[in-house]
């Protein structure tokens, strides 16, 4: 199977967005905030966007090369391309919008997207989750030999997306094509992209498996985008391959690895344990906080108090009993606290 490539340079507003890719059969997601770029890499691929540099290629066919002036127009890249608000003709019903610039049968797309019965219907009438279905039949209905979405979950609402994401994830492994998907949603990311790249100001700052990403985050804004807490502080070298890091609020806690200077921990949200009274174990670093927000996940949740946030099972919330506003001490061992350097917090640094 051929793998897409881009290297590709276009000047934004406020910056370059300038990155390169290698995508071969599989899921890539682009992710980081909004107004990083991400779409503009997207556009630049299918051909909507000309770059000013760079050079774009599925396997030997070159789609764009700046110095040898090369530059196909969209409708001859071999691309199948779902925008986020998925972009159906409101006119047209299921059968007609997937049937749209193809000449290829489309029984097979009706069936394997589960539509058949909704053949009839216009847009309108669909769900979020059927409307993204309509507009990944009509994208693969013309054979692509590589498939962009640009944030395809995110006109669903919460709980039709939790599905949904389950369901399109199976959908791209089965392609087995050079897959790029933009998202603003590390959770979305991880679960469909075999690999994530998160962008910031125009340029990736890391790529890797979304596991690789929460497990060493290459910098303040990586490990906090993933969902990681970040606490900042300064920090000075203690005996036994200790520091200690004073943190913004003035408390001191102690982390495994040896670092001084301004620093930010990272602590993933399983490793804090949440008690309402102070654990009698002396290793362990403790702070006392409140409640201020508790999210159901599933059959776990996470307890947030501004400061820090813990995730929990089901079980052990209903144990602790909280509430908004509850005083509770969260506690993490040394062991578990990761060191990034930083003095500026700013995204990309």
């Amino acid at each position: 199977m051929e793998a897409l490539e881009a290297e590709i340079r276009v000047p934004l507003r406020s910056f370059d967005v300038d990155v390169t890719l290698d995508v071969p059969p599989g899921v890539l997601a682009i992710a980081g905030p909004s107004g990083a770029g991400k779409s503009t890499v997207l556009r630049a691929i299918a051909g909507l966007t000309r770059p000013v540099d760079g050079r774009i290629a599925l396997g030997s066919k070159i789609w764009f090369d700046r110095s040898l002036h090369i530059h196909l127009e969209p409708e001859r890249r071999s691309v199948g391309l779902v925008f986020q608000d998925y972009a159906l003709f409101p006119h047209l019903n299921v059968a007609q919008n997937v049937a749209f610039g193809t000449r290829e049968p489309i029984d097979e797309f009706l069936r394997r997207f589960r539509i058949e019965h909704l053949a009839r219907a216009r847009p309108a009438e669909l769900s979020g989750g059927e409307r993204q279905r309509v507009a990944l039949a009509r994208a693969l209905a013309r054979r692509p030999r590589v498939v962009l979405l640009d944030e395809p979950l995110a006109a669903l609402d919460r709980r039709t997306r939790e599905g949904v994401r389950g369901e399109l994830a199976e959908i791209l492994r089965a392609l087995a094509l050079p897959t790029v998907i933009v998202s603003h949603d590390f959770e979305d990311a991880a679960t469909l992209a075999d690999r994530v790249a998160i962008v910031v100001d125009g340029r990736i700052v890391q790529l890797g498996s979304s596991q690789q990403l929460v497990d060493d985050p290459a910098t303040p804004f990586v490990a906090s985008f993933t969902g990681s807490n970040l606490l900042l502080g300064h920090a000075r070298p203690l005996g036994g391959g200790l520091s200690e890091v004073v943190l913004e609020s003035g408390v001191g806690v102690r982390v495994a690895s040896r670092a001084e200077g301004p620093v930010a921990i990272v602590l993933a949200p399983w490793d804090v344990t949440v008690a309402r009274a102070h654990s009698p174990d002396a290793g362990m670093n403790q702070l006392e906080l409140a409640v201020s927000a508790i999210v159901p996940m599933g059959n776990r949740a996470r307890i947030a108090t501004g400061t820090l946030t813990a995730e929990v099972t089901v079980t052990e919330l209903q144990e602790l009993g909280l509430e908004p506003g509850a005083p509770v001490v969260m506690s993490f061992s040394p062991e578990a606290a990761r060191l990034v350097k930083s003095s500026v917090l700013q995204p990309g640094d």
